[in-house]
């Protein structure tokens, strides 16, 4: 699964897309999650409908999760089949995590950061990476920011590259299952 959310820990506002494996034949779709929100899904990932909002590997999909006042908007876009998913969702009481920006590629099967395997994934590049915190708005770098591995023991299984000199673009690499 690749995608941009906000918070940690406890409650994830995100978004993105997820491909997998089933029965031998892969499997491709967007999805968004109030993770922690019992109100939408029971905290879990919604997907999209795969007629209306189909995902094929190489497209070029952005996805952005912000909250103006108390609501909670969450867009998807894919460029490449020409299609733009929003939602808003109200906040619930009390309010959801809002205290770190997060571009991730994970196993959502639950391996990350630790694994024992990781299937191989083509690398994934974050282009226009920003965050608003605090009455600043910028690139990642404008930031305090951690790159975290998935790792399972001593070895490295994926790991995000350096920023590029825009301070808000980096890919993320595959390397052992």
């Amino acid at each position: 699964a690749q995608w941009p959310g906000i918070g940690n820990g406890t409650t994830v506002e995100q978004d993105g897309t997820w491909a997998s494996c089933e029965s031998g034949a892969p499997h491709y779709f967007a999805w968004y999650e109030m993770y922690g929100d019992a109100a939408v899904n029971n905290g879990g990932s919604v997907p999209l409908p795969t007629s209306t909002y189909p995902i094929a590997p190489g497209n070029a999909v952005t996805g952005s999760v912000s909250i103006s006042g108390s609501t909670w908007l969450l867009t998807i876009t894919d460029t490449t089949e020409r299609w733009t998913f929003n939602i808003s969702i109200p906040s619930p009481t009390p309010a959801l995590s809002q205290n770190s920006a997060e571009w991730i590629v994970e196993d959502p099967g639950g391996c990350t950061p630790q694994c024992s395997t990781l299937a191989d994934f083509s690398p994934v590049s974050f282009t226009g990476a920003t965050a608003e915190a605090n009455g600043l708005t910028g690139p990642i770098s404008s930031f305090p920011f951690t790159a975290l591995q998935i790792t399972g023991g001593s070895t490295v299984f994926a790991s995000p590259g350096p920023l590029d000199l825009t301070g808000e673009d980096f890919t993320d690499t595959w390397y052992a299952s």
